[in-house]
């Protein structure tokens, strides 16, 4: 009866959960045909288990908490497929059952976090799992789901979070550890690993970022993208529309440099947001300069530019632009995934930087996919758009995750009460070190009722007494080869019962990786890391670097 009552099931119910999640199993091959196998992965929404058993090649199993085991409102639905209960209070009775499962040769679906993802990406995982492989002799296969962070089940419930019903998801397998080698470091780098491949799975990525671009910036077309404020109350604002519209005209005018290298020397704002987007979308690469360098010095040659927009023409530049007709987005639609799209050099001397349109949307999908940058959200940015915070903070993510870029004029940049003023209006606050230091140096807090936390990307350490001197949480991140790699959330506590405190930063750490990036320590010590899943080789970061039990990254 109880298999007449899984199939009926399986074919009135699961065609519903396939249509709306649309899930998509990545290196299902990876599964081993037979033996006892525990199945580990991230947790985002309740509905994690079902969608695992949709994919999975084989009966599947799942350990379960007792509520929900005999909850009256879906307790049945855990005893029809035979689920595992566990009691927080007395694990193990269910270690126990779990490893007697195991050496029955079952597939069993369990998540070592233990709750819902707080952040989005993965947290702590506790040991269990390692202690059911190794006594029942099952392979532990590292499983990620991907693209569920905005379901309307999962935590991501800040004001203005995009929630929706119908989300497409990935779930991807790494390779299977066997019993004798498991370990949660091993597990935490094949989680890492699977989430590379689910996440560089996502349908979207094949569209050019061109037309993504234009599709985005179309849709709540009079939201404002950028506001620049000058001193004495003045403030440009740029709606999505409008920035569309100025970028095009910027192309048109910019199309006979396409292909080529085109120098811009600015400090972040709005003028050199909407430069860096028109000669994108004229198929320019722009190489972002320092805004003081001397472009005396500066040989076009040397870094092969066409030419040099800065302080002393850019003015010209954009006003002559905008006589031009917009540019015909009939030409967007052809271009190469994975052309090199934007580039920036720390000064003269170095090699620029480069990014593909590609690597482009993938990072800033990534730092969209958690908790960090919400939806809608106002960036305070200070980072100019010669590294890749700037790029990210004030152009790219504002643009494909529906935020407001905000920030002071050049000639505001000394005013210390305009930056106040718009600190009471920001969400999020970014900024260099040096920025931070000089507000407690003049003791002049910039905490506001909206600003919820402060972020600064570097490899130095924070100094916990900022926080108190500025009156704002401050939260550490870290870049690498061009990307942001990690984030970090303030901590949290919680009132369940038996619950484990969720833990979003550490001191000393620059946070854990964004979704889609992996890393591992090699026998050598080198500490190595991975962004595309097509590309075999890997980036050695170092010997120093380090994860911790809880999933943070430690850069010495």
């Amino acid at each position: 009866m109880r298999i007449l009552a899984v199939r009926f099931f399986e074919a009135l119910i699961l065609p519903w959960i396939r249509l709306i999640y649309r899930v998509r199993l990545i290196h299902g091959e990876k599964m081993p045909k037979d033996g006892g196998v525990l199945l580990c992965g991230n947790h985002v929404t309740p509905h994690d288990s079902i969608l695992h058993y949709l994919v999975a090649p084989r009966r599947l199993r799942f350990l379960t908490l007792t509520k929900y085991f005999y909850s009256k409102q879906i307790g049945w639905f855990m005893r029809l497929f035979d689920c595992i209960p566990m009691d927080r209070t007395q694990p193990k009775a269910a270690l126990v059952a779990m490893i007697a499962a195991l050496k029955d040769q079952n597939l069993i679906c369990m998540f070592p976090e233990g709750g819902l993802t707080r952040s989005g990406g993965i947290n702590f995982l506790n040991k269990g799992c390692i202690v059911m492989a190794r006594r029942s002799g099952a392979a532990i296969v590292p499983t990620y789901t991907d693209g569920l962070w905005e379901s309307r089940l999962s935590r991501n419930t800040l004001a203005g979070a995009r929630q929706r019903i119908a989300c497409p998801c990935q779930i991807a397998y790494a390779d299977p550890i066997p019993a004798e080698e498991a370990s949660i470091d091993k597990l935490f780098e094949g989680m890492l690993a699977a989430s590379l491949d689910a996440f560089c799975a996502r349908s979207c990525f094949q569209i050019p970022l061109e037309l993504q671009v234009v599709r985005q910036l179309k849709k709540n077309s009079a939201h404002p993208l950028l506001e620049e404020w000058h001193s004495h109350d003045r403030i440009e604002i740029y709606t999505r529309n409008q920035a569309l519209q100025i970028a095009r005209q910027i192309a048109t005018a910019s199309s006979e440099y396409a292909g080529t290298q085109i120098g811009v020397a600015l400090p972040g704002g709005s003028q050199s947001a909407l430069l860096n987007l028109g000669l994108f979308l004229a198929g320019v690469i722009p190489i972002n300069l320092p805004p003081q360098t001397n472009l005396a010095d500066c040989s076009l040659q040397k870094l092969n530019l066409s030419t040099v927009i800065d302080s002393s023409n850019v003015d010209d530049y954009i006003q002559s632009s905008l006589n031009n007709p917009p540019y015909p987005l009939a030409k967007l639609k052809n271009r190469p995934l994975d052309r090199q799209a934007i580039g920036w050099a720390p000064d003269i001397d170095a090699a620029p930087i480069f990014l593909s349109s590609l690597e482009i949307y993938r990072n800033a999908l990534q730092i969209g996919s958690g908790a960090y940058i919400q939806y809608q959200d106002r960036i305070l940015c200070e980072s100019p758009l010669d590294h890749v915070v700037g790029q990210m903070m004030h152009l790219w993510l504002p643009i494909l995750n529906h935020s407001t870029s905000i920030g002071r004029h050049l000639d505001a940049r000394s005013d210390s009460a305009l930056l106040h003023r718009l600190a009471s209006t920001a969400s999020v606050m970014v900024a260099e070190h040096s920025l931070y230091q000089s507000l407690i140096a003049r003791g002049s807090p910039i905490g506001s009722p909206t600003l919820r936390y402060g972020i600064t990307f570097s490899s130095a350490p924070l100094d916990p007494a900022w926080e108190t001197a500025l009156n704002l949480p401050l939260l550490q991140g870290w870049s690498h080869a061009g990307r942001i790699v990690t984030m970090s959330l303030p901590p949290e506590t919680t009132t369940i019962p038996g619950a484990v405190e969720l833990m979003d930063r550490r001191p000393g750490s620059v946070g854990r990786f964004l979704p889609g990036i992996t890393a591992r320590k090699q026998a050598t010590g080198q500490f190595q890391l991975r962004f595309d899943p097509d590309l075999e080789s890997w980036i050695d970061v170092g010997t120093d670097p380090f994860i911790d039990a809880q999933g943070f990254l430690f850069l010495a």
